[in-house]
């Protein structure tokens, strides 16, 4: 009887840390579309298998205002490649890669960021809302 409620203890607490997850998740992409600035980020890895410190897929970085920050993406990203990525302008940790904007040439990165209307190349908000959401 009693391992009965155990198991039900657990299940429970299982279920609101699955909701508490995605509460989080769907909070951080709302920041994310709600203050949104833009830099550069680059794919500094080959594709890589999940580690006990690494999750699968490639590592990238950015520098906003002289920090560096370093994140990782399922992407399917060439190592080396220069890509668009649109980050929470009050938190700069969150941010998102934007594989369909890579960069081909070089471009002048602002210490903080862009915003959308001085991104220096062609970008569609619609679209990267669309990508963006689609990660959720």
């Amino acid at each position: 009887m009693k391992s009965t409620y155990y198991v039900r203890g657990f299940i429970l607490i299982c279920i609101i840390f699955i909701i508490y997850m995605f509460y989080v998740n769907n909070r951080n992409i709302d920041a994310l579309l709600k203050n949104s600035k833009y830099t550069v980020a680059i794919v500094t890895s080959e594709k890589h298998a999940k580690s006990t410190f690494k999750s699968f897929g490639h590592d990238f970085e950015y520098k906003l205002n002289d920090e560096d920050y370093m994140r990782q993406t399922s992407e399917n990203l060439v190592k080396g490649q220069k890509y668009l990525l649109v980050f929470d302008s009050l938190n700069p940790k969150y941010s998102m890669i934007l594989a369909i904007y890579p960069i081909f040439h070089e471009i002048k990165i602002p210490k903080n960021g862009w915003k959308y209307d001085e991104v220096p190349m062609k970008i569609d908000t619609l679209k990267i809302k669309k990508y963006i959401s689609s990660s959720r």
